[in-house]
């Protein structure tokens, strides 16, 4: 969270750009219950006021923040996602949906830092946006992997739930251990060579064992 005492309030035509940028990086940092109305409109150099006048409320907020990114992702994956028709198709398909998880992280780190808080506390707001938003995502990776068993592509005898739940969860834990990498000065994500290999390996790890 950015240090932003002093800051000159920002215009009403800004403003509600303003609280939904500075709600990223607080909830990130504090988490839906440890954020104050207060916090938030410090954050983003406007009146209290704004936060309702703009959005009802501080959890009106959460949930824009939330559910915006989450619906914008949720259609890039259901594009990304498309039956496979052959093994090399399912292994680009997967390949492009690493990439965009990995790339989303990138460009959009305090709401992915926000999101990840939020799966690890699981307070009531944020299990409701899951259940309506962000388990599509999930959704459509598992889609894709049962449309490879259809075609013969993904090995019959496999658990189609076990095999995307894993997929998605190794990817998860890739992207969330960025942080804890670079503090240990370890390779990153950002260094292209080193996003590179990892997709690969990622890709190629689980194709060799799930493919036809």
């Amino acid at each position: 969270m950015s240090e932003r005492k002093g800051q000159a309030k920002a215009a009403p035509s800004d403003s509600r750009e303003a609280l939904l940028q500075a709600a990223k990086r607080v909830f990130a940092a504090k988490g839906f219950e440890g954020a104050t109305v207060k916090d938030l409109a410090d954050e983003a150099g406007v009146n209290v006021s704004l936060v309702s006048y703009h959005f009802g409320g501080k959890e009106n907020l959460y949930r824009e923040c939330m559910e915006s990114f989450g619906t914008e992702r949720v259609e890039s994956v259901e594009r990304m996602l498309k039956t496979p028709t052959s093994t090399e198709e399912f292994k680009l398909r997967l390949k492009m949906f690493a990439e965009d998880i990995i790339a989303i992280h990138e460009r959009e780190g305090d709401t992915c830092r926000m999101i990840h808080r939020s799966m690890d506390t699981l307070d009531p707001v944020s299990v409701d946006i899951f259940k309506n938003i962000f388990v599509r995502i999930f959704n459509a990776l598992l889609k894709f992997v049962e449309s490879g068993k259809r075609n013969g592509l993904v090995k019959g005898e496999l658990d189609t739930e076990i095999v995307s739940a894993m997929l998605f969860g190794s990817l998860m834990h890739m992207v969330k251990a960025e942080q804890l990498r670079k503090i240990l000065n370890l390779r990153s994500l950002s260094e292209p060579q080193y996003r590179e290999a990892v997709i690969e390996h990622w890709v190629r790890s689980f194709a060799e064992g799930i493919l036809t």
